[in-house]
């Protein structure tokens, strides 16, 4: 790994509220990867790197924000979980706001 480089190590928790695969992306649409129901991934962006977010078929979910200060502290690895959000908000379930799944740098159980 390069000094201009970032490791990301991502885990989607399961959840029986989307089958689908997401893809990941940074900042203007830059494609990561694909991650599944379940999986663990890690992949190497650039430093410059300002947010990552989900997409599927019909939604984006919100950005997460990279924190490079948090991140300079962990040697340049920053940990992250993909979890649900518990949500009950029909708009969300059809797609017309964000995806009821956030990303987050803190272990969620």
């Amino acid at each position: 790994m390069k000094d201009n480089e970032l490791l990301v190590s991502i885990k989607r928790e399961w959840a029986l509220t989307s089958m689908l695969s997401f893809k990941l992306y940074y900042d203007n649409g830059e494609f990561i990867c694909k991650i599944k129901n379940g999986e663990a991934k890690s992949f190497i962006i650039p430093k410059t790197a300002k947010h990552i977010y989900l997409t599927q078929n019909w939604g984006k979910s919100k950005k997460y924000i990279i924190r490079h200060n948090k991140v300079s502290i962990t040697s340049g690895l920053l940990k992250l979980w993909i979890t649900p959000e518990d949500v009950l908000n029909p708009l969300r379930a059809l797609g017309i706001m964000s995806l009821p799944f956030k990303i987050d740098d803190i272990y969620p159980y």
